[in-house]
């Protein structure tokens, strides 16, 4: 099976919070991923739906991967 985009930004979040124990921001995504925020959005609101991760919104750096150990 091909990656998709919305599977590159998992990745890419799962490897920053490994790496700095938070979420990195809208614009750091679009920015590390070569992707405008509007497209970040649409990945992230894609990811929550399928249950790969977890947003707390209206707040900033609150991504939580839904398979990750605390």
């Amino acid at each position: 099976m091909t990656p998709t985009t919305t599977d590159a930004v998992y990745e890419y979040l799962r490897h920053y919070i490994e790496r700095y124990g938070y979420s990195p921001s809208h614009r750091e995504i679009g920015r590390d991923c070569y992707l405008a925020e509007s497209t970040v959005r649409y990945h992230l609101k894609k990811l929550a739906a399928e249950g790969r991760i977890i947003m707390q919104v209206g707040k900033v750096r609150t991504i939580g991967l839904a398979d990750m150990d605390d």
